[in-house]
């Protein structure tokens, strides 16, 4: 194939990659079409919409990926295990999402002067606020991106964080926004 062929093949690729650009249609990471389903977690209270390719993370690799006994409740993960999404549910004392992203980053940088913080800001998902940041994670396999965020559901602290390793983030990032931006808090108009 020539260079001209070549680029009429990206060219054509890429457009097609172009049509599937929600959680909907279905989005590109890298080469793989991911197709998205709703989730409902912590007794139906919040649902997201995941990968359909996710699934629950063995509890073998928990224990080896978070050591600690108080690791995340719901652990998703690609594959490989390398893309993976925690949540949390919590009762804490609740500021303002912005108070308790920086409290959350101030002690991340205190227990590992290493992690370089790239961004924050808020989003609105469906129908709850998001406080997020987006931080460069050293590893022992290298470095990962970590996108930690926070939000209010049923009077609790919603804790989550998205993470994949460094080299894929890019393919990665805007299919994370789009899940976070689909948290949605269950039953909050019912009566």
């Amino acid at each position: 194939m020539d260079f001209f062929d070549e680029c009429l093949v990206r060219k054509r690729l890429e457009a097609e990659k172009a049509e599937y650009n929600s959680l909907e249609t279905g989005m590109y990471a890298g080469e793989q079409l991911l197709t998205f389903c709703n989730k409902k977690l912590f007794e139906g209270r919040v649902s997201i919409y995941l990968p359909e390719s996710f699934i629950d993370m063995p509890l073998e690799w928990r224990r080896r990926k978070y050591p600690y006994e108080n690791r995340p409740p719901v652990i998703f993960m690609d594959e490989s295990g390398a893309v993976n999404l925690c949540l949390n549910l919590v009762s804490a004392k609740i500021g303002t999402l912005n108070e308790m992203l920086n409290g959350f980053m101030l002690v991340l940088k205190k227990m590992n002067p290493s992690n370089i913080f790239m961004d924050q800001d808020m989003l609105k998902a469906v129908n709850v606020d998001c406080a997020w940041c987006e931080m460069r994670v050293q590893n022992l396999d290298g470095s990962s991106c970590c996108i930690l965020f926070l939000s209010i559901v049923d009077h609790e602290l919603l804790l989550g964080t998205f993470s994949c390793p460094n080299a894929i983030k890019n393919e990665w990032k805007k299919i994370a926004f789009e899940m976070i931006k689909s948290i949605c808090e269950e039953g909050e108009n019912e009566s």
